[in-house]
């Protein structure tokens, strides 16, 4: 036994005396509960050691591991740079051809690029119109006798008589005869005699700015694009009123009849109709550089309630045709001209950029999407735990 094993539940009285040689007192416990317990002492310390030492063993396997993995990595992206290998090379030439195309709707521009005026649209400046705010420059149609006179016209459209129409609207000058017998005349399908009359004799001579709209809207369904512009261009001889000018109504009349002309286009003949919506881009530039000051001498609101319904419509056949830079210029018009913008021309825009869609992938992890491979390039990435947060 050693010296001072017992637990201390036996006494030196009766079971203990003096080790002379070891200089110590010496304890003889009669229990055999002192052996066992000592005994499990040392098997748990054992059992801990062992532990201890296979969670070292296994700790280095690890580490070993995890250093075979780095260096696999790091040989998998030393041959990754190399240029000898086909698929790298083939990578780099693709993505150099796709820097070459230079866009055509974005030219290279030095001036500095600034936020367009969308939140606060240009102020009214009537200095910039041609005709001053006067009683003289304003056309007026009312009264007993435009009553009288719609109502003549009228039974003379029943009778689908052309001839009477044509005598009475030649000799009503006062109330817009020739105007309302136009718009007898396009119900009556003699579209040609309507321009006519609108017109003037000497073809610069317009009626009333109601009824010279409608034709021009009319002559612009049935595909008469020519005639409707220059019938619209002829509201600058209608005068203006106290609010409107007449070169902004020739432009809300010709952007209605540009709208009108592609959506006959894609009723009619619709394989033409990316054709008709580049030259309308081109007419809608030279619109723009012809009536900028007109349009600027009306107030945003006025610009609102008059030119961003057509130029929605507008973007609207241009997404149809796929005509995205001619939509992206138009929208740089608005800009231009102050025209406030709402959620229909976002709309429209957005429709014509991505007219149909394609999912790729359905990934459960971010860095498990589509790389950026040319042919097969994922544009947009839809992360959300549910479709309402996508």
């Amino acid at each position: 036994l050693l010296a001072g094993s017992c637990d201390g539940h036996c006494r030196l009285g009766s079971s203990g005396s003096w080790n002379n040689a070891a200089g110590s007192i010496v304890s003889y416990c009669a229990d055999d509960s002192c052996h066992i317990s000592q005994t499990r002492r040392r098997g748990r310390g054992i059992l801990g050691g062992s532990v201890l030492l296979c969670l070292a063993v296994q700790r280095v396997r690890i580490a070993r591991l995890r250093g075979s993995r780095r260096c696999a990595q790091r040989s998998r992206i030393a041959r990754r740079a190399r240029d000898d290998i086909p698929m790298v090379q083939r990578m780099r030439e693709a993505q150099v051809l796709q820097d070459r195309k230079a866009l055509t709707y974005m030219p290279d521009t030095k001036q500095p690029m600034a936020w367009p005026q969308v939140l606060q649209p240009m102020k009214a400046k009537p200095e910039l119109a041609k005709q001053p705010d006067k009683r003289e420059f304003r056309q007026r149609f009312g009264g007993a006798r435009l009553r009288a006179f719609k109502a003549l016209m009228a039974t003379y459209l029943r009778q689908k008589d052309v001839a009477r129409i044509v005598r009475l609207g030649l000799t009503e000058e006062s109330v817009d005869g020739r105007g309302w017998a136009a718009v007898c005349l396009i119900k009556l399908g003699r579209y040609k005699e309507a321009a006519q009359l609108a017109a003037g004799e000497d073809g610069k001579s317009p009626c009333g700015y109601m009824t010279l709209r409608h034709v021009a809207h009319s002559m612009a369904k049935v595909g008469a694009y020519e005639a409707a512009m220059h019938l619209s261009k002829l509201q600058m001889g209608c005068g203006r009123t106290k609010f409107v000018t007449a070169g902004s109504r020739a432009m809300e009349s010709i952007l209605e009849v540009c709208s009108l002309y592609l959506q006959s286009t894609t009723e009619n003949m619709p394989r033409l109709l990316a054709a008709h919506g580049a030259q309308v881009s081109l007419d809608l530039e030279k619109v723009l550089e012809q009536y900028r000051d007109e349009v600027l001498a009306i107030t945003p609101h006025r610009r609102y309630r008059m030119l961003t319904g057509p130029f929605n419509q507008l973007l609207r056949w241009y997404g149809r045709a796929r005509l995205i830079p001619q939509a992206l210029r138009a929208c740089e018009i608005m800009n231009e001209l102050g025209i406030p913008r709402d959620d229909m021309t976002v709309h429209f825009l957005s429709r014509g950029a991505a007219p149909q869609y394609a999912r790729l992938k359905r990934a459960t992890r971010f860095t498990k999407v589509p790389q950026d491979w040319p042919g097969r390039r994922p544009e947009i990435v839809f992360v959300g735990r549910v479709n309402s947060g996508k």
